[in-house]
């Protein structure tokens, strides 16, 4: 539980999966990645439903120069990345490719172009290279809430109202408005 706490997971199983208790657990960080989550019934003599659920990204999406990379997502520019990304034709990109397979290089190719023109690269700590992280004033006081919040569950860790509180912050920190570099930060 601490675990899941410490790096702000969220389960996203919600329906029963051995008679009335939902005892399957599927954690993700970023409940936004998984497309849908279904139950089946058991197979052979096993008294659990199958869970089924689809991710947004599979391994197969990133491409291997993509992995290799550290983006400092905190520092991307989401504004111009969603603006370059709005200016693509995308009819005459489907319409350009007569396969699946072709069509989805030419996707992960621009999605590749986006990341490597808005987001910039870490350095080897893992830290931005040279932008410093400025955050806007209702982030800061999430986090400092969020902060407040896991000290209370670390002295009362039997408390289920802290731990609720703290996922609800830790899920609202986390899905803020893309954060801004300092030229166009106002808070």
């Amino acid at each position: 539980m601490d675990f899941v706490i410490d790096y702000g997971f969220t389960q996203i199983v919600q329906f029963p999966t051995r008679g009335p208790n939902i005892l399957d657990v599927v954690l993700v960080d970023n409940v936004h990645a998984v497309l849908n989550i279904l139950h089946h019934p058991s197979f052979s003599s096993s008294d659990h439903v199958v869970v089924l659920f689809s991710l947004l990204f599979g391994n197969d999406c990133a491409d291997s120069s993509l992995k290799s990379n550290r983006y400092c997502w905190y520092d991307a520019n989401f504004d111009n990345m969603i603006g370059f990304l709005e200016s693509i034709n995308w009819l005459h990109v489907i319409s350009s490719f007569p396969s699946v397979e072709s069509m989805w290089t030419a996707f992960c190719q621009i999605l590749k172009q986006a990341i490597d023109a808005f987001v910039p690269k870490c350095g080897s700590n893992g830290k931005p290279q040279s932008i410093k992280r400025l955050y806007p004033r209702f982030v800061r006081k999430e986090l400092f809430k969020k902060r407040r919040l896991w000290n209370k569950c670390r002295s009362q860790p039997d408390n289920i109202i802290y731990r609720t509180l703290y996922r609800e912050c830790c899920h609202k920190v986390r899905h803020s408005a893309p954060l801004k570099k300092h030229g166009s930060l106002k808070s």
